[in-house]
Order: structure tokens, then C-alpha cells, then sequence
């Protein structure tokens, strides 16, 4: 299979790239809430 190319021909970023910043903000709130708890246990 050919490789498909990554660069869109309009200038608008993809739909993931809008998901993916959210998505990140998320995981490192839910590393942060398994820390901060962990940490409280002790």
C-alpha cells in the first residue's frame, strides 16, 4: 500500500488533532487524580 499523504490541501487541521488536545488535558487530569490519591492513602 502507498503511504497516504498527511498534508491536506486545505489548511484546516483534522478532526484529531481538535480531539487530541482535549484528550491529553483529560489523561494527565486522571494521572494527576490516581497521584494526588495515591498519595493521600499513605
Amino acid at each position: 500500500m502507498a503511504p497516504k499523504p498527511m498534508k491536506k490541501k486545505n489548511g484546516r487541521p483534522p478532526p484529531i488533532d481538535k480531539l487530541m488536545k482535549p484528550a491529553i488535558g483529560i489523561g494527565l487530569a486522571l494521572l494527576a487524580y490516581q497521584f494526588f490519591k495515591g498519595i493521600g492513602a499513605e
